[in-house]
């Protein structure tokens, strides 16, 4: 397993279609569920923030096996996640 730490406004256009792919198939039906609901584009800039990182975990071949998805922003003097 590598492991990769790409800063979401420098994530190639390949990996970012693979990493909404991915989450797509494990959390659209649970989005749809709440009052967010799914949408690709959302998504993409959320991934692809300059603020956001992105951890990438993957195969000896260079599958993507999975990715941590995070960032930090300040609001109102204080810092989320």
């Amino acid at each position: 397993v590598t492991l990769e730490d790409i800063r979401g406004g420098e994530i190639p256009g390949g990996l970012l279609e693979e990493c909404v792919a991915l989450t797509r198939a494990n959390m659209a039906e649970m989005y749809d569920f709440s009052s967010w609901k799914w949408s690709d584009a959302a998504k993409e800039r959320s991934f692809s923030h300059d603020s956001a990182h992105i951890i990438v975990a993957r195969g000896m071949e260079g599958q993507l096996w999975g990715f941590f998805h995070f960032r930090f922003e300040l609001e109102e003097n204080v810092l989320t996640h």
